[in-house]
């Protein structure tokens, strides 16, 4: 398992992360699944059977038998071969026929005369099992080892057509019961056994959420069928779907770099899924994600922003919940257009360890931020709307955007922390709050880090058409100098034969303002 080293940079930094995509490989694991050792008479068919993960090589594992009586080796069966996939499920059987298998010591099922056998990779032993009792091993590679007895045995009523079974679900050894003789399938999977793996492309079973997706090839969906701790997973081939069948993956990671899902291939879908613990991001879209489909996800506890888009054009996020991120946003949104984000839930999220905050909205001014030689997208048409149920005090933050064309217009706000009006400034730095009084008190708590670009700032509510200006803009939360909304920006962003409404906010403002022969109407001292 080699890392790849490659580049990215954090949403909104301005500055390289250097990031381990893990690079897994598709070994699979295999395990002992089936044996007849014993049958009234003369013992026949007697055999070995090992199962796994398809196209498994056979060549390096062995089966070597054990002598209960002594715990020594009596004999070394190398394997030979792959594994076939059986029904397309990704997995199958091969058996081994191995003529002189102990038969233990007594036909008596309470009696206590163990024999037993290794399944061998190499040198390293995977399963030492046993049959009518257990045993310690004094030789060979299971040396001091002690058996595990199966639990089930043959005898004098066995007969030479049955053999002792692994059934039920799942797909390693772990996951299956031995049961008592029934009818051998030497060299297929057994009846009563069925394969299901960490997750599904079509039938095809796999270990784990890693393996499916470094299977997957265009048009795939990748299916999650239970709760999995894995992760990094690069999505580098397009036109792929995972499908978390509302299960959990929680991040096996640990490197301060590391995130869940990094998209670089365009037209990924994820859908119902919860994302915990990532290190960074929970999920992140770099340049070539274009057109990234999110819907019905919890994120929860991601060491930065749960979900960061960046360098994309075209994303659709629909019923996303994010929680408790640790110095990061719940949404990310750098250098990205046309990106909707339909109905939202958020909580506990915050920026930088300084304050919280909902959903930032961000624009690098590095030419290189989306990877050198790729084109730098502007920041435009990014559109929050349905249901918009924000905790945070701060719901919407902007940095380093010339124009910020971001339009709030739920249908429904939930707390008062939703913001219906739409913002465009040439600020660096805005913060965003509302209270019951919607807009207008909203607009009380903009805070612009570049205080000279009021003039130019104006805010739109994006149910009525209404502009909104604001005198003395000095909120708690970071009291910076005073900075004054221009009336006559708000008039300038009207259009011309557009009878509009100019909300302003009680305050001086010393200015002389042009109205030219547009039709305006104006409300003060609305607070």
């Amino acid at each position: 398992m080699a890392p790849t080293s490659i580049t990215r940079r954090l949403v909104g930094t301005g500055v390289f992360v250097f990031a381990l995509l893990l690079q897994f490989t598709l070994t699979g694991q295999v395990w002992i699944n089936e044996f007849h050792y014993d049958n009234g008479g003369t013992d026949q068919n007697e055999f070995v059977e090992v199962a796994g993960l398809a196209g498994t090589d056979l060549t390096t594992y062995s089966i070597v038998f054990y002598n209960g009586s002594s715990g020594t080796t009596y004999g070394t069966l190398p394997l030979t071969g792959s594994i076939d996939n059986e029904a397309g499920t990704n997995y199958g059987a091969v058996g081994f026929p191995y003529p002189g298998f102990m038969n233990a010591g007594s036909t008596v099922t309470t009696s206590t005369n163990p024999d037993g056998l290794a399944l061998v990779k190499g040198t390293t032993v995977l399963q030492f099992l046993s049959y009518e009792g257990s045993f310690v091993a004094t030789n060979g590679p299971a040396n001091g080892m002690t058996s595990v007895d199966i639990g089930v045995r043959e005898s004098s009523s066995t007969t030479a057509n049955q053999s002792l079974q692994l059934k039920g679900t799942g797909n390693a050894a772990t996951d299956f019961t031995w049961n008592a003789p029934s009818m051998a399938s030497n060299g297929s999977l057994n009846a009563g056994q069925t394969i299901q793996g960490a997750a599904q492309i079509g039938t095809a079973q796999y270990p784990s959420l890693s393996a499916a997706i470094l299977a997957a090839t265009p048009g795939s969906t990748v299916t999650l069928l239970e709760d999995v701790t894995e992760g990094q997973f690069n999505i580098s081939v397009g036109d792929v779907t995972v499908d978390g069948g509302g299960f959990t993956v929680t991040s096996a990671q640990n490197d301060v770099t590391d995130r869940i899902f990094e998209v670089t291939a365009p037209n990924f879908t994820l859908r119902n899924i919860t994302l915990v613990d990532a290190p960074t991001f929970s999920l992140i879209s770099s340049f070539g994600a274009d057109g990234i489909v999110l819907s019905d996800i919890t994120v929860r506890n991601s060491g930065r922003s749960g979900i960061a888009i960046a360098c994309t054009d075209g994303a659709t996020l629909t019923d996303i919940s994010v929680f408790d991120t640790q110095g990061g946003l719940a949404f990310s949104i750098t250098n990205t257009r046309n990106l909707t984000l339909t109905n939202v839930t958020t909580s506990g999220n915050s920026f930088g360890g300084g304050f919280s905050a909902s959903i930032g909205v961000f624009s690098s001014t590095d030419p290189n931020f989306c990877g050198a030689g790729n084109t730098n997208l502007a920041t435009d048409n990014i559109v929050v709307t349905g249901v918009v149920n924000i905790s945070e005090p701060t719901a919407y933050y902007t940095q380093n955007v010339s124009t910020s064309p971001v339009t709030f217009n739920p249908t429904t706000v939930v707390t008062p922390a939703g913001l219906p009006f739409r913002v465009e400034s040439p600020g660096d730095a805005l913060f965003f709050s509302a209270d019951a009084a919607g807009a207008i008190a909203g607009a009380g708590n903009v805070l612009l880090g570049n205080p000279g670009a009021a003039a130019t700032l104006t805010i739109t509510d994006t149910d009525t058409g209404n502009r909104i200006v604001a005198a003395d803009i000095n909120p708690p939360a970071n009291p910076q100098a005073t900075v004054d909304m221009s009336v006559q920006a708000a008039v300038n962003s009207i259009p011309a034969a557009t009878p509009t409404t100019i909300q302003v906010r009680g305050g001086t403002y010393p200015e002389a303002v042009d109205y030219g022969t547009k039709e305006i109407t104006i409300q003060v001292g609305l607070d």
